[in-house]
């Protein structure tokens, strides 16, 4: 048998064949190419749009609500700062005023009690004064005094040192009694005070005392012992002020200073108030 033989192909024709498979891959690269450029060319959808715009808008919201959240945190504290101050300085202000009020209406009181009760019930008032006097002498005084500035009450001494210079006492008796009474009695409240705060029931009463003199304990953070001065100096229960420094303990030295801002107070009613009229001594010629 024959075998068939294919002629043999001749070489510039298989040249020609890898040239025209070159061309095809490059005629295909080239249209990959050009479609890829349309497509950058062609506008962007809204929605999608929308969307980056979107996002974007969000981050640069977020950096600018921090950069605003820490100007007007600071700003805020700058103002809280300032309105602080500016409180603080308009209560202790309004303070002042109304301690001015409160001893002027005190002193006009007493004064026009005084004036009433000579004018027209001098020799009743005389009598009790003596009995009184008589009965409770310069210990029932002390002890008097003593209760009514270490317990936190509405009520005043100052009746008391009226009826006391009415009992035919001598001013100056009246006075030490008292002062050293009062003294005492603020000492005591600072013992009081400082030892409270260890029972339970001690934060409920200084709750209560707070509620109805708000003033005092703020005044006693702000200035400590200064505020024991000015409370000793107004018309109020001196245990407020005597057992909220020692439950703030207040430094001792300062506290026992300041402690003396009641004895003005004192001598001043002592003063004012007026001693027995001396009856007409009956003179006879033997």
């Amino acid at each position: 048998s024959s075998q068939r033989l294919c002629p043999p192909v001749p070489r510039a024709a298989w040249e020609g064949l890898c040239s025209i498979r070159r061309g095809r891959r490059s005629c295909r690269a080239a249209m990959r190419g050009a479609k890829h450029f349309q497509r950058l060319q062609e506008p962007v959808e809204p929605r999608e749009l929308s969307k980056a715009d979107g996002a974007g808008k969000a981050i640069g919201v977020a950096v600018q609500d921090d950069v605003e959240d820490g100007d007007s945190d600071r700003g805020i504290e700058q103002c809280d700062d300032g309105s602080s101050e500016s409180s603080t300085a308009g209560s202790e202000s309004m303070l002042a005023k109304k301690a001015a009020k409160k001893v002027c209406c005190t002193i006009v009181t007493f004064l026009l009690g005084t004036v009433l009760l000579e004018t027209f019930f001098s020799s009743y008032v005389e009598r009790v004064s003596e009995k009184l006097m008589n009965c409770i002498g310069l210990p029932g005084l002390f002890l008097a005094v003593f209760i009514i500035d270490g317990v936190p009450q509405p009520f005043s001494y100052v009746p008391l040192i009226f009826l006391a210079v009415k009992g035919s006492v001598a001013k100056e008796m009246v006075f030490s009694v008292c002062a050293l009474a009062s003294y005492s009695s603020a000492l005591a409240g600072y013992v009081i005070g400082h030892q409270i705060r260890n029972f339970q029931a001690g934060d409920e009463i200084f709750a209560s005392l707070s509620q109805k003199y708000p003033f005092v304990p703020d005044i006693m953070e702000r200035r400590g012992a200064f505020g024991v001065l000015v409370a000793a100096l107004l018309p109020v229960p001196l245990a407020i002020a005597t057992w909220t420094a020692g439950s703030f303990r207040i430094h001792l030295p300062s506290f026992l200073l300041a402690a003396c801002g009641r004895i003005p107070k004192i001598a001043l009613f002592v003063y004012l108030s007026q001693p027995p009229k001396q009856a007409p001594s009956a003179s006879g010629d033997g």
